[in-house]
């Protein structure tokens, strides 16, 4: 996968601050819309689970998108059968 596929920007909260620690991936059926899987963080790409997949941030310092790893991006990429939201507010899924 072309890395940038794979690369979200960070929303913004409506109101707040950014607080990189409630953030949370979730993807969700296209089909079934009430079928939905939460994506765990991983430190880093070298952290990436081989078959269920997670997430990281581009700079864990500074973060500006949400990476995903190779097996959550295959699972959103053209053609899949689910979409990926991004959920602000809630303790992030480890």
């Amino acid at each position: 996968h072309d890395s940038t596929e794979c690369m979200f920007q960070i929303p913004v909260p409506q109101q707040g601050p950014q607080n990189f620690a409630l953030v949370n991936v979730v993807l969700v059926d296209k089909i079934t819309p009430s079928i939905t899987k939460t994506v765990f963080q991983v430190t880093s790409s070298s952290n990436c689970h081989v078959t269920n997949g997670g997430w990281y941030y581009d700079d864990p310092n500074a973060p500006q998108a949400i990476v995903l790893c190779p097996a959550s991006c295959s699972d959103v990429s053209q053609g899949a059968s689910w979409t990926m939201t991004v959920e602000l507010g809630c303790p992030t899924m480890t």
